[in-house]
């Protein structure tokens, strides 16, 4: 993934550019190429620029003059295109200035976007990403840039026009072949077509005349949605009498009169008419044509009837409003509610008041797809001016969203964690709905976390950030007892209902007494008696981690990893048990050492499995199953909420998905099988999860006027998490786990990065992990702890072999720092085809 740099093959002397702002650097002569011009004072007649590019050792501003006719259109936050060493770059303008103190520099090619995609806050903010999570500052800069309006630039072939194919040999025959046929390639459709050999071939066949090569900028695949209208020109109707031979022009006239104007579309199809016939209209001057810019219908995903604002408030409720309403400067608020106690009602009156005032929100939610029913109540209670951003939406519809915020005409955001970087202006109050949840770190680079973001656009705006959450993260807890947000709390439900009551049933016993079933007896009177008093039951498949641990059936033993608190990994493969933090291993068990029986298997339960069991069972009801498999398709999660809210009796069974946010009042039964298969996996953070997901879909429970009742069947009733769910012993569970992360040395105590090796050679790999744990075995003793490196979890993926390293960094800014500078040591191993990512607070270890 290196990058030679901006000097790579240029012809010229690297000159000095430390006048760019990111430290001293190089620019080559050749970088401008025969743009080149001489340094000056003009004002505003050089750009500092970022320049996209996946390298750290370049990762600074760069100076370029802004050419004529581009002078004045050239801002803080443009994006350009820029020739960067022999290549052709995206960049961003961070500052433009008057004079450089590079004696040559570049000029820039080419303006992408008419406006600046951000504005000096956003830039921060991305600058601040860059800093925090370790990555390029134009991979960060790309979190800002509106949806479907990102370039790509790349180096395209194309046969000469008076190329000749006499005397070549096999490969030069191949690639024109290809190039002909295609109108254009690229190399790496060039080494797909022919063979990685006909790259080698290439820069003879330029010099040779046989082939041409140009750089190519995308187009973007999002643009403005534009609808043709017509309206009368002023002395149409004077002149009425012209057209009485032409029957369908005159209807069309008389139409445009009646409305005024109308969608060329509806027009012609309300006249009966064609398009010749308008277009006779026009070119007679009778009518006029226009292209207007509209904005795409999107679907909210409505799921059920949103409720009407309660009519009184609790006190808890009114507290909270009145601290964030008195609170100045850039306050954190943790909004502390048990499930159903009116946090989003919080959320709504915070924000009402706050666009009174005239400013901005941004509400962010872990996925909409699977929270429509939040969405609702925003666009129900705010109306028009609400936009949502997610992903599920088509890149013009995210467009639209975006810019209709930037121009103001739409001033609240709700959306998932991208819609941070939305460009809400004069923004007053941001919302992290649900804070506990993963799906707020993105998985890919740059590897932030919502969260975070959140706190630091906070910080930027000066405005108050509310984290809301029934089961919140230690993190966020953890802040609090720094002092570094305010404690609100919701301890009741709204309407004074009460909790659902919890009940665990023991699978030991129930296998013991010859129950071969997936469902206890507990489970299946509970749901049938629910059913046939007409109300719904949702059952939870609590299934990540599917077989990857050993479980004993009779006492509920799991082998665990003496330094590092973890399950041991089966691996079939050599039959062994292996740590994939420290790689300790060991031999697989054919008897539990806890109990001595022989009962052990690999554990792991499949949602298909049991809707089939609750059909056999249920046969008249309808059951719904959500999972990965059941909700692919653009508006899934929808359909199947909407389905469980119309039917009059119900099942819905799935995944983790089925435990989000959702309200429903005739849900009285809430079953969860197979409780203890979160705390099996290899992950520090597995009680935390368990205990959150546990809570939240018990609090599915019990909405409505009848008392809910939760039943949660495990091999392991006795472990702190799930007894502190039966007990509502809330405190006490995060007491427990805080005191053993803070042994440990696990977050929120200390912080943890976690570095990545993957690729398709397993050596290679190895060697790049090696190299890696040997640069951080240079690092100042006691700087950072070191866990690996070892074989991830899953140990390969997509045909690559993975491997990781886990950092303590007991001293996050000089761990940094140092990593800042050991990371480009590693460019080599990367062109050897190894890919190396770097988490910082990952949220899973996987």
């Amino acid at each position: 993934m290196g990058d030679a740099g901006p000097n790579a093959g240029a012809r010229g002397d690297a000159v000095s550019n430390a006048g760019a702002r990111g430290g001293a650097g190089s620019n080559a002569e050749a970088m401008a190429g025969a743009g080149s011009q001489a340094r000056g004072d003009e004002p505003g007649a050089y750009a500092r620029v970022i320049v996209d590019v996946p390298s750290r050792s370049v990762d600074r501003p760069y100076d370029y003059s802004i050419p004529a006719e581009l002078k004045g259109r050239v801002r803080p936050g443009s994006m350009v295109a820029v020739p960067f060493g022999p290549s052709r770059r995206v960049g961003y303008v961070v500052e433009l200035a008057s004079r450089s103190q590079v004696e040559r520099v570049s000029a820039i090619d080419a303006l992408l976007e008419e406006e600046p995609v951000f504005d000096e806050q956003l830039l921060s903010l991305c600058r601040w990403v860059s800093d925090y999570y370790l990555v390029p500052q134009g991979e960060a800069l790309r979190l800002a840039v509106p949806p479907g309006r990102g370039r790509r630039i790349r180096l395209i072939y194309r046969a000469a026009p008076a190329a000749s194919r006499a005397e070549l040999n096999e490969t030069r025959e191949a690639v024109l072949s290809v190039l002909i046929r295609t109108g254009g390639a690229s190399r790496a459709s060039i080494s797909a077509a022919v063979g990685v050999k006909a790259l080698a071939e290439l820069p003879s066949m330029v010099r040779d005349g046989l082939v041409e090569q140009r750089y190519e900028t995308s187009a973007p695949t999002a643009r403005e949605k534009t609808v043709e209208y017509a309206r009368l020109e002023p002395a149409a109707g004077e002149r009425a009498g012209e057209l009485c031979r032409s029957p369908k022009q005159v209807q069309l006239v008389e139409l445009l009169a009646e409305f005024g104007e109308m969608p060329v579309a509806t027009l012609l199809a309300e006249a009966g008419a064609s398009r010749a016939s308008l277009r006779s209209l026009v070119a007679k001057g009778f009518a006029a044509l226009e292209a207007r810019e509209v904005m795409r219908r999107i679907d909210a995903g409505l799921a059920a009837p949103v409720p009407p604002p309660p009519k009184k408030l609790t006190p808890a409720q009114r507290e909270a409003l009145s601290a964030i309403y008195s609170s100045t400067g850039h306050p954190a608020f943790l909004l502390d509610g048990v499930t159903g106690s009116g946090k989003t009602e919080v959320y709504l009156r915070s924000v009402r008041r706050l666009l009174d005032e005239g400013k901005g929100a941004i509400i962010l939610v872990p996925e909409i797809s699977l929270t429509p029913q939040t969405v609702s109540r925003f666009i129900a209670r705010l109306g028009e001016t609400v936009a949502v951003m997610h992903s599920g939406l088509s890149a013009g519809e995210r467009y639209d969203q975006w810019m209709a915020v930037r121009r103001g005409a739409k001033r609240v955001v709700v959306g998932a964690r991208s819609a941070i970087f939305a460009p809400v202006p004069d923004l007053g109050i941001i919302v992290v709905d649900e804070e506990h949840e993963t799906t707020y770190k993105q998985d890919s680079s740059p590897r932030y976390h919502a969260r975070e973001v959140a706190l630091k656009r906070g910080e930027l705006c000066e405005c108050p950030v509310v984290l809301g959450s029934a089961t919140p993260s230690l993190e966020s807890y953890r802040r609090v007892e720094l002092g570094e947000a305010v404690h609100l709390r919701l301890p009741g439900r709204v309407r004074g209902l009460p909790m659902p009551r919890v009940e665990v049933v023991d699978m030991r016993e129930e296998f013991a007494a010859g129950n071969m079933s997936i469902f206890s007896d507990r489970l299946q009177q509970a749901m049938g008696d629910a059913l046939e008093a007409g109300k719904k039951a949702i059952l939870l498949i609590n299934r990540r981690g599917f077989s990857s641990f050993l479980l004993c059936r009779d006492c509920g033993y799991v082998p665990k990893c003496a330094n590092c608190a973890v399950s041991l990994v089966y691996h079939d493969r050599g039959r062994q048990l292996r740590c994939h933090h420290c790689d300790a291993t060991q031999n697989a068990l054919d008897v539990c050492p806890s109990c001595g029986s022989v009962y052990l298997r690999h554990f792991g339960l499949g949602t298909q499995r049991v809707e089939d069991e609750v059909r056999e069972a249920h046969l008249d009801v309808p059951v719904i199953r959500m999972d990965a498999d059941t909700t692919k398709t653009k508006g899934s999660h929808a359909r199947k909420l909407g389905e469980f809210a119309r039917s009059a009796s119900a099942v819905l069974l799935g995944t983790q998905m089925v435990a989000k946010g959702h309200d429903f009042p005739e849900v009285t039964v809430v079953g969860v099988v197979a409780a203890e298969t979160g705390l099996g996996l290899p992950d520090f953070r597995a009680a935390e999860r368990t205990f959150q997901l546990l809570v939240q879909v018990a609090g599915r429970a019990g909405r409505g006027d009848r008392p809910g009742e939760v039943i949660i069947q495990t091999y392991w009733p006795d472990h702190y998490a799930i007894k502190a769910v039966a007990g509502g012993e809330y405190e006490e569970f995060y007491e427990q786990e805080m005191t053993l992360r803070r042994l440990l040395d696990y977050p929120p105590f200390v912080p943890l990065v976690n570095i990545g090796f993957s690729g398709a050679g397993l050596a290679a790999v190895r060697a790049a992990a090696k190299a890696a744990r040997g640069l951080v075995d240079d690092f100042p003793e006691g700087l950072v702890g070191v866990l690996g490196p070892a074989p991830a979890p899953i140990e390969r993926l997509g045909g690559k072999y993975r491997y990781h390293m886990a950092l303590k960094l007991h001293d996050r800014n000089r761990a940094k720092q140092a990593l800042r500078q050991a990371l480009p040591r590693l460019e080599a191993h990367r062109r050897k085809g190894v890919n190396i990512t770097v988490d910082v607070d990952p949220v899973w270890m996987t």
